[in-house]
């Protein structure tokens, strides 16, 4: 072979091309695992956030009635806190009278109210396997029904109505044995502070009412 300077020497040149040994794919029952435990944490995230959600909407029932209550009683309070006004300025015969046709008129309205809140609270809806949300529901609607059937008595028995307090068992369940429920509802990790409103629910001022 020639090697003077005007000589051509050939070299093979190498493969840029490298030869890698095939990866093993992952095992299918590997596969078919993380796609089941995927699958299962995405149902539990979408029932925590629907069952949230029910909670909430039943909790802003229970806000808005309790309200009802409140002003109900507030506005009864009232009227015989007037009356014992005037009998220290000696009562005439028409002041009984009257105090007895604003009772009468705050009951009718108050029962009409919580008729129709009762009626909002049951119909608020809640998933058909979430039973603790349903059960929490459905006895603060029982309360609900007790406090209408208390309004509805006082326009029979004014009594009923002077009294600073309804009588032991006529408001069942207590307010506190609902907030009790709501919170054995709550689902794990349970957004929107769920926790705080339910525990608010035991802190009404008008220990009354509970």
């Amino acid at each position: 072979m020639a090697t003077g300077p005007d000589s051509i020497e050939f070299r093979p040149r190498r493969s840029s091309i490298r030869w890698r040994r095939p990866r093993r794919p992952f095992p299918r029952w590997l596969v078919a695992a993380i796609t089941a435990v995927s699958a299962v944490l995405a149902l539990a995230a979408a029932d925590t956030w629907l069952r949230a959600r029910e909670l909430d909407a039943v909790l802003d029932r229970i806000a808005a009635t309790e309200q009802t209550v409140r002003a109900a009683v507030g506005r009864r309070d009232g009227i015989l806190a007037n009356l014992v006004a005037a009998d220290l300025r000696g009562l005439s015969p028409g002041d009984h009278a009257r105090a007895d046709r604003h009772l009468v008129r705050l009951a009718r309205e108050t029962a009409r109210d919580l008729t129709v809140a009762r009626g909002q609270v049951s119909s608020t809806w809640v998933a058909g396997w979430h039973g603790p949300v349903r059960t929490a529901r459905d006895e603060y609607a029982e309360r609900v029904g007790a406090w209408r059937r208390y309004w509805v008595g006082g326009v029979a028995d004014r009594t009923r109505l002077r009294a600073s307090e309804p009588r032991p068992g006529d408001i069942e369940p207590s307010l506190d044995e609902v907030a009790a429920l709501l919170h054995r509802a709550l689902p794990p990790l349970a957004p929107y502070d769920l926790a705080g409103r339910t525990r608010a629910l035991r802190t009404v001022a008008d220990p009354r009412l509970h």
